[in-house]
Formats: C-alpha cells, structure tokens, sequence
C-alpha cells in the first residue's frame, strides 16, 4: 500500500464512503439546520435571481442575507449549478421560537419551524436548496483528495500517510456535517489546503507553472473567506524558499545570498500582486460602500448584540473557546446543539493527543543527524504554519466576537492541514511500534487505522442515529402558515405553533389547530383546551380535545370553540393549555425556563359588532388622511350632557389605534368640553376595523354651567398617542346655541 498506484483503489474507497455519508448527511439534516446556512443559500440566490451583489445594511430586517459582507465565489458557484431550480420563488422558515442550543434540552431540537413544502419529492427552492448541499459534498470530496497529495508531498515514501491524512478529513464527522450543507466554509477548506500543497510544491520545485497555479488559487481563496489572508503567508514563504534555506546550508559553504534574492524577487512579486489583481476589486469595493475592506463594521452593526463580545477576551474564555471549538470541530451538530456522547470527545481528546506527541516525535528524530527520515520537514512546516496563522487570525477575530466565533468550521482553512499533520504523528508512532516489535506489526496497523476507523463508525452512528434522534422525521414538518408559540407544558407535551381565525362572530363554531411536539423521553396524554376571554376577563367561549403523544411526534390538533351568543363587540383573547386528569391546568414553561401563566395567551381576534343599517342626522363626509371616514353624526342632549354618535368608516384596515374625540369650542376657540377616547370605550378600537366597516363611535360631553352666550362650535377627529399626532385637521361638525335654561336651540 506505501506505492500510489496501490493506494488509488484505498483513496477511492474513501471518497465512496465519504460521499455515501455526506450525500446521507444532507438528506437527513432538514435544510437550514447548520449554523447560517440560510443565510448563505440566500446569498446564492440573490445572485442568481438579481445578477447583482446582496446589499448590506446595518438595519437586521433590511438585509436580504446576512452574509452579504462575504466575498462572492462560493455564491457564485452556488448560483451557476444550482440558480436555475425554483430561484423565483422564496423559501419560507420561520424560526422556532422553542429552540435551546442546550444539548441536552428535550424540546425540538430544529432551530427553524419545518412544513411539507421541503419534503421529498423535492421541487422549487427546497430543490434549489438540496442541490446546493450536493454541491459542497462534492466541493468537500475535492478538499479529501487534495489532502491525499498534501499528506504524499508530507511522506513521499509512503503513500499510507496520504491516505491516513485523506481518511481523517473524509470521515469527520463535523467535516461531513458541514460539507453536507450550503456553507462557504467548505470552499474555504478547498482552497486552503490546495494553497499548502501548491506551496509544498513550489517549496520543493520552484516552476513558473506551479506558482502561476498558487498565485491564482491564493486570489480565488481571497474572493470566498477573508479568513485565507491567514494562509496567504504559507504562499508568500514558499515565493521566498530560496532566502528560507539559506540559514541551513552548510557551514563553510559560500551563502549566495545575492543569487537567492534574485531567485526570490520574482516569485514573491507574483505571489503578493496577482492574488491582489484577482480579488483586489472586492475589498476596494467594500471600502468604497461601507466604509472599510472587510465591510465589517457594517456587519457586526447589523448582528449587533447576538454576536457582539461583552468585556475582554479572558483565561475563562479562552477555555471556553478550547472546549466548544473542539467538540465543534469533530461532533457538534446542528445549531451547537446536537451533541455526541462525553466520552466521544474524550477519545477523540486522547487521538488528537498521541498524534501530536506523534509528530513532535517524528520531527526531533528528522532533526537528529544519522536518524532516517521518511517525512518532508518543509511541507509539515508550511502545514503548521497554515494552521498557526489560521488559529492566529481566529483568536484575533474572538476578541470581538462572543461565542459564536468559536465555531470549529471557522478553521476549515486548515482542517486538511490538520489532518495530514495528525496522518504524520499516527503514522510515525505506528512505524515505531513496528521497527520495535516486528512481530507484532498488527499493533502497528491498529496504531494506523484504529483513529479513521472510529471516525467512520462515528460518522456513521451520527447518520444512522444521532441525527435521525435530532431531527424525527415524524417530527419534522408542520402545516405551513401557523403562528409561532412556545409552551413547554410539564407532561411532556410541547406547544409550538397555532393557527386561529382573525375573527369570530357571537354564537359562531370556529376551529383553533395547535401544533405540538412530544418531547424527549416522555410519552402521556392530555386535554388541550382553549378559551377565549373578553378584554374585562369574560368567557365567550370554550373548546378541549384530548391527546396523546409520543416521543418525537407531532401532533396538530383542531380544537373546536364555540363563540357565546353573547359576546360583547370588541377584542378578545384567545388562550391555551393542557389539562391534566384532573382537570387542572398543566404548569407551563419557556424555552429558557421561565414560568408561564396558564392558560397560555396566544393572539387576540375580533368579535365583530353588529352592521349598521342607519344613516347619521347629519351627513359629513370627510376623509382622515386615507385611513378614516367620518360619514356623519347624531346629536342630541341627554340628561343635561351632550350626546354625538360619530359615524365613522374604515378606507383601510387601520394598523394603529387612534384616538377619536368631539370637542365644543367657544368664539374664540376656548375648549368648553370633550370626549377623547377610543371608540367602544377602548373595546372596539380602530386597529381591529376592517376595510368598509361602518363603526358608531358614542361620544358624551359633559357641559360646563353655565354656558357662555351666543354660538358655540363642535368639532371631531382623531389623533395617535402618546405622540398626539394628529389624523388630518379637525372636522367641524355645526355651531351650537343653548337657551338660557341650557336646553339645545334648533
């Protein structure tokens, strides 16, 4: 196996496993269920549907994508294979508003709400959307061969290292997860070990053509991540090998230094100008936009305190980031919050462990005069230098940004680098074991082979087990269209959608259909029940339908209510809850732990007043900016008051809740009296009108004793608080006159 002709049978079975795993990977993950990946399918799809680059904003709402400060290759690609499927139409996710990055939270562990418009048979944007997927597995394939020529180059003599640095990257289980969704980071990984192998290259035979290719892979890398300047170096040092190797020559020996300047000044012009040259034009653009190359200023205004660090970057931290970067970085799925067996990470710990010591090992024995070497010291050295400045720039960037930044995708540019080093400790280790005991060269083999062997098992269990856990297919998908909610009710039982109707007249049958989910580990059954309370706390109806749950399972329920005859116009409360055997409300929780009242308040809907059918005394006719009508009035004197019943109309469903009034005036404009409120007392307010509605607004002005002589004026309108600002100008309805006895003159 140490020929490469004998490996190519070893490295394509690796490439089927892997694509067998990521392809599996990616129909099993419900779409948008990796970190941003919406986001970065959003992008793709901006392109291709406008053939232009996304705005950034520093306004959240006002972003088509919030990766809009990336640079563009991945996108584009993206858009070029997969643009043509369904990119007219939108892909609607809501967020779940249950969802915990704990892991070991037993609610829906899906960060987004799923309907049956991604399920298979795939067609529009969640096709769009899978092929996406398809397409950065194959990108992550292309990343597990060119770690197969980086771990060649490491140990020329043995092809084993290859395929050990090959099977380590492809059998990640992390790697896997995330090369299986739409994610630039998988280009990233491409790039950057394509730059450290052509540098390798470069560093062993300096030809115009292994540097042009270089030059150009370093500018394309430049156009997917600004995380690859941390890897731009690994290039520029391999332009520089002829002034690299001279502190190693012999002693004794002339040192050329003049020749190898000469031999270096070209290379690393090339090296530092023709990156700049392909992707310059992005970062000037950034600039010339937003202020800056990175557009990062933009960005993180834009994310604001979802992202932003709190205080400095400390010890307590720095922990912090060790341990979720590692386990994020091998076995975290999802949002971070799928996790893997403890004892998973420990042995993977233990893995990362001896092969480092691995490598140290093998490295002091190159150093030592007289020891034989198999490995390439250069192309280890430029592997860990990729490494080092990648995990460099990522501290850099953790200074600003808080946990999120502590994601292990965020060093793909080195994870193929990672695994060849890691290859080439394991491997050396697995020589020592047979060079000292030749007899028992199966230890050595498992010295070798065991660490991808658990990675395959793992990736496998994590497609078989871990994910189908996570995401239940019976669990997955909702009817589309519910409004979010979250209960987590104490038997077990997970409120996280409804649907109701937005209005229900008195004495009417309507159906509520709550969306829930059996939570982890705990089977029952219930009573949901719904109620729907008047503003002063009055029932105006009630509904229950009992139900069970496993598990996993999703159950949407319909819940009749019928509406009392009774009911009072105005706006009512819809509440829900579960019932337990006795008939008590079942204790209630948020996603963060926070106790619930129950019943739990959903949303409001409207008991419509009866339609009017009479005309006002006195016709108006006066608009209110395009929102309101006032139709006309009735006046009349009531128990020494002054009674105006406005008739008002709706030119549109009114989104606020204005203040009507009626205000009587003196010659010169003095307020006498008033009435300001909203219609019904506050229970029918202008916010639940509908379009044509024609709603009687009762008005009572108490009159002041005693009234001043001659004609006095009544006005109306209306007005939004707590501004004030007024809805048009004042209507003037008619002058009044009074007796002197108080009593209204014709």
């Amino acid at each position: 196996m140490s020929s490469p002709r004998g490996a190519r049978p070893w490295l394509a079975l690796i490439l089927l496993l892997y694509l067998f795993l990521g392809a599996g990977m990616s129909l099993v993950v419900p779409l948008a269920e990796a970190p941003d990946e919406l986001d970065h399918y959003l992008y793709g799809r901006y392109l291709a549907r406008e053939r232009a680059f996304p705005p950034l904003s520093p306004v959240a709402a006002e972003n088509p994508t919030m990766e809009a400060n990336q640079p563009p290759l991945f996108y584009a690609v993206q858009a070029a294979a997969t643009g043509w499927i369904g990119h007219g139409e939108a892909l609607e996710l809501a967020q779940n508003n249950c969802f915990s990055f704990d892991p070991d939270d037993a609610g829906r562990q899906t960060f987004y709400v799923h309907t049956f418009a991604e399920a298979a048979p795939f067609a529009g944007p969640a096709l769009a959307f899978r092929a996406g997927r398809l397409l950065s597995v194959l990108l992550g394939a292309l990343a597990v061969v060119l770690a197969y020529a980086l771990g060649r180059l490491a140990a020329p003599g043995d092809a084993r290292v290859g395929l050990l640095a090959a099977a380590l990257l492809a059998f990640n289980p992390q790697f896997l997860f995330i090369s299986a969704s739409v994610n630039n980071d998988v280009l990233t990984a491409v790039l950057g070990v394509a730059i450290v192998t052509l540098s390798a290259l470069a560093w062993e035979r300096p030809r115009p053509a292994t540097f042009a290719l270089l030059d150009t892979v370093v500018g394309l890398g430049l156009l997917t991540k600004a995380g690859l300047f941390a890897v731009w170096p690994v290039a520029l040092l391999a332009a520089a090998a002829p002034l690299a190797r001279l502190p190693f020559a012999p002693r004794g020996t002339e040192r050329p230094w003049r020749a190898a300047l000469r031999s270096s000044l070209l290379p690393l012009a090339l090296v530092g100008g023709i990156p700049l040259l392909l992707a310059g034009w992005w970062y000037v653009r950034a600039t010339r936009l937003y202020g800056d190359p990175l557009a990062w200023r933009v960005h993180l205004a834009a994310k604001g305190p979802f992202v932003l660090r709190e205080g400095r970057f400390g010890l307590q931290d720095l922990g912090e980031f060790v341990d979720l970067h590692f386990r994020s970085a091998w076995a975290l799925f999802g949002w971070l919050n799928v996790a893997v067996p403890g004892w998973v990470y420990a042995v993977l710990a233990l893995l990362v462990i001896a092969a480092a010591a691995g490598l140290l090992w093998a490295v002091a024995a190159c150093l030592r005069r007289g020891e034989p070497c198999t490995l390439s010291l250069p192309t280890l050295g430029l592997s860990a230098l990729a490494v080092l400045a990648t995990y460099v720039s990522l501290l850099r960037y953790v200074q600003t940004i808080n946990w999120s930044g502590y994601q292990g995708r965020l060093a793909f540019a080195a994870a193929a680098p990672v695994a060849v080093l890691l290859a080439a400790g394991l491997s050396f280790l697995a020589g020592r074991a047979e060079t000292t005991h030749p007899p028992r060269s199966w230890l050595a083999r498992l010295l070798r082979w065991l660490p991808p062997g658990f990675l395959l098992v793992l990736s496998a269990a994590a497609l078989l087990l871990v994910l189908p856990a996570a995401y239940p297919r019976q669990g997955i998908f909702q009817i589309a269209g519910l409004s979010p909610a979250c209960a987590r009710f104490a038997p077990g039982l997970l409120l996280d959608g409804f649907q109701a109707p937005l209005r229900a007249a008195p004495g009417e049958r309507v159906a509520v259909t709550l969306a829930t989910y059996g939570m982890a580990g705990q089977s029952g059954e219930g009573v949901l029940t719904v109620e729907l309370r008047g503003d002063g706390g009055e029932l105006w109806g009630t509904g229950e339908t009992a139900v069970s749950w496993q598990p996993g399972q999703t159950v949407t329920t319909s819940v009749p209510l019928a509406v009392d005859g009774e009911a009072a116009p105005g706006r009512a409360t819809l509440f829900a809850g579960l019932r337990g055997a006795g008939g008590n409300w079942a204790a209630g929780r948020s996603a963060n732990g926070r106790d619930l009242p129950q019943p739990l308040a959903l949303d409001t809907l409207k008991i419509p007043a009866p339609a009017v059918t009479a005309t006002p005394q006195t016709a108006v006719g006066v608009d209110l900016e395009g929102t309101l009508r006032l139709e006309g009035y009735d006046l009349a004197r009531e128990d020494g008051d002054l009674a105006v019943t406005l008739y008002w109309s709706a030119l549109g469903a009114p989104a606020a809740e204005h203040t009507t009034y009626v205000h009587l005036l003196d010659a010169d404009g003095r307020l006498l009296a008033q009435d300001d409120g909203q219609p019904g007392g506050g229970k029918y307010p202008t916010s639940i009108w509908d379009t044509g509605e024609v709603v009687l607004d009762r008005k009572l002005l108490a009159l002041p004793a005693p009234l001043p002589p001659g004609p006095l004026r009544l006005v109306a309108g209306a007005y939004l608080l707590p501004e004030g600002a007024s809805l048009g100008e004042e209507v003037p309805l008619q002058t009044v006159t009074f007796s002197a006895e108080g009593e209204l003159r014709p």
